[in-house]
C-alpha cells in the first residue's frame, strides 16, 4: 500500500481467450475424418496464462461410443482429470456455426475447466467454467485464438548457422577488371552488377 493506492499484484483478465495450438485443430480434423458424421470428444491439457487459458499439444482419447448426436464415455474420466486433463473438446460435425446445445451446458461444459467445440470450420466455441461456491458454476464464454507452439532451440545449435559472406563486383566497358566492393559503394556508385555466391 503507498498512500491511497493499493496494487493487489494479481492480473485481471476481463475478456478471456482460449489459446489454442494449432497442430491440435489438425488432431481433432483427424479424428473427425475417421468418425465420418459421428460427434467425438477428446480430453487436453491446460493453464491459466497471463493472456487468458493454454491449452497444451497433449491430448488423450477416452474409450467412448459415439453417434450424429451425442458421446457416451466407456470408462471413468476420473483418472484423467487427476492426471491434469481438464479440457474436453467435442465435436458437431454438420454445422460450422453450431453453437453448445442445451445438453452441453448441462453436462460437458460443467464437468471441466474448459470446454471447447470442434465443427467443420475447427474449433470455434468455448466456456470456462469457474466454482464460485459448492452450488453455483459460472460458465463464462471465449473467445478462440489459434497459436503456435513456442519452439526451444538450444543457443550452441543455432551458433553452427553462419552468414555465408556475398561479394560484389562489377565490370568497366573498357577494362575488363573485377572489383570488390562493400555493399554501400556499390549501390552509390556502380551501376553495372552481378553477384557471386
Amino acid at each position: 500500500m503507498n498512500g491511497s493506492t493499493w496494487d493487489s499484484g494479481l492480473n485481471i483478465i476481463e475478456n478471456p481467450k482460449v489459446l489454442i495450438p494449432r497442430k491440435l485443430v489438425a488432431v481433432c480434423k483427424k479424428i473427425q475424418e475417421h468418425v465420418g458424421d459421428n460427434e467425438f470428444s477428446i480430453l487436453c491439457k491446460g493453464e491459466w496464462r497471463e493472456k487468458g487459458f493454454r491449452i497444451s499439444e497433449e491430448f488423450i482419447i477416452p474409450k467412448q461410443e459415439v453417434g450424429t448426436a451425442s458421446v457416451d464415455y466407456t470408462e471413468p474420466l476420473e483418472k484423467y482429470k487427476q492426471q491434469g486433463f481438464n479440457t474436453v473438446i467435442h465435436s458437431h460435425p454438420f454445422s460450422s456455426d453450431s453453437d453448445f446445445s442445451e445438453a452441453d451446458k448441462e453436462t460437458i461444459n460443467t464437468h471441466f475447466t474448459c470446454s471447447l467445440l470442434f465443427t467443420p470450420s475447427g474449433i470455434s466455441k468455448g466456456v470456462l467454467s469457474v466454482q464460485v461456491n459448492s452450488s453455483i458454476k459460472l460458465q463464462i464464454p471465449v473467445s478462440i485464438e489459434i497459436v503456435e507452439e513456442d519452439v526451444e532451440i538450444p543457443k550452441e545449435m543455432l551458433e553452427n548457422i553462419k552468414e555465408r559472406k556475398m561479394t560484389y563486383y562489377y565490370e568497366r566497358k573498357k577494362k575488363k577488371r573485377k572489383y570488390n566492393l562493400r555493399e554501400e559503394e556499390m549501390f552509390q556508385e556502380y551501376p553495372v552488377l552481378f553477384f557471386t555466391f
